[in-house]
């Protein structure tokens, strides 16, 4: 939907409704989710709630969609990544089984937040570390 269909001053509140809320509503401080990120899940899910919906009478539901919109966007973001969550610390005596367990699930879930080059560096580690040699 774009500003043609839907009228310069309707879309022009979007913008500005999205924009406040991003601004306003609290999501997750981790890194690579900021305001960018916020105001287009907020303005997407304003432009999705207005297609489906007549133009609302108060701007409520507008904020409503938009706060929504956000809070969606940020759990699909993590729904893969929730080794915070998850983390188990090392028990105070050492149990090789529930180690190996421990730092297979952690290194599964860390392995969903590696970007393209950091997965490359791992791999090539991994493998040189596989074939005895020196990590250097």
């Amino acid at each position: 939907m774009t500003s043609d269909r839907l009228g310069a001053a309707r879309y022009e509140s979007l913008e500005r409704i999205a924009m406040h809320t991003a601004r306003a509503h609290y999501s997750s401080p981790r890194p690579g989710w900021g305001l960018v990120e916020r105001y287009d899940a907020a303005l997407d899910a304003l432009i999705e709630y207005i297609s489906e919906n007549p133009w609302p009478d108060t701007d409520k539901p507008l904020f409503n969609a938009a706060a929504s919109g956000i809070t969606q966007a940020n759990w699909e973001r993590d729904k893969h990544v929730r080794h915070w969550a998850q983390w188990v610390g090392a028990p105070s005596r050492v149990d090789a089984i529930g180690e190996a367990v421990t730092d297979k699930i952690g290194i599964h879930q860390l392995c969903w937040a590696f970007t393209t080059a950091e997965w490359q560096v791992v791999s090539a580690l991994a493998a040189a570390i596989g074939r005895g040699d020196d990590y250097h």
